[in-house]
């Protein structure tokens, strides 16, 4: 609309390649013009690389295009890895603090099957949600419960953050595997355990969520522990 009215008032940006003139910034204002009929709009001719072309054209969209938390991350991570810029040389150039491209890249820690599950067509998770799973990275049958829970039942961030932090409750009569991680020199570690309940509605995802915790754990620690059932 704004363009029917008053025309294009911000400048595109092109470079000249042969003959021709490729837009590497204001693609969707030129798209816009053409399909209102437009004959002229106002251009800036920059001498420029491809790789540069390509950085700034990706720039443009990250500014005016509605991405999603992910696509936002990958984008960033795309420019830094392909053009070699700092975090706060990108913030300077995409106009945004530099905690926001910090933020976006941690989402990325995600693994990508939690990443598909909150970023699915149709769901309304945010960038918030995955932060909130961060917490969970050595907890990864955890984590992807709680995803998979997040999405079917919409819940907010805070939710999520209460799951994350949350710790199961046992029945009387819980069953209980324990187990202690004892140096090579005999002394005792870390003791880990893995309970549940026969009335305990998700008592197989504890019983995986345990094991998981173990096997971390023992990644952790690494040769110097052997694993004791008690």
């Amino acid at each position: 609309d704004s363009i029917r009215l008053h025309g294009v008032l911000t400048p595109i940006q092109v470079r000249q390649v042969g003959e021709q003139f490729e837009v590497i910034a204001g693609e969707r204002r030129w798209r816009a013009s053409q399909l209102l009929g437009l004959t002229t709009i106002p251009a800036l001719i920059r001498e420029t690389s491809t790789d540069q072309a390509a950085a700034q054209a990706l720039i443009d969209n990250l500014v005016r295009k509605d991405l999603s938390a992910l696509e936002e991350a990958r984008a960033f991570h795309a420019l830094i890895q392909r053009h070699g810029y700092q975090q706060y040389q990108l913030a300077d150039k995409v106009g945004c603090h530099k905690s926001r491209i910090s933020r976006a890249l941690s989402l990325l820690k995600l693994p990508p099957a939690v990443l598909d599950t909150l970023f699915a067509p149709g769901s309304d998770m945010t960038s918030r949600h995955a932060e909130a799973l961060l917490p969970l990275l050595d907890q990864l049958p955890k984590m992807e419960r709680v995803a998979r829970q997040a999405v079917k039942e919409r819940w907010s961030s805070e939710r999520v953050r209460h799951e994350v932090a949350r710790r199961p409750r046992f029945n009387q009569g819980a069953q209980c595997i324990r187990v202690t991680l004892r140096g090579e020199d005999g002394s005792k570690g870390v003791v880990a355990a893995i309970r549940w309940s026969p009335n305990q509605q998700d008592k197989v995802e504890s019983v995986r969520e345990g094991i998981q915790q173990i096997l971390s754990v023992l990644d952790r620690f690494g040769n110097a522990t052997k694993a004791e059932p008690e």
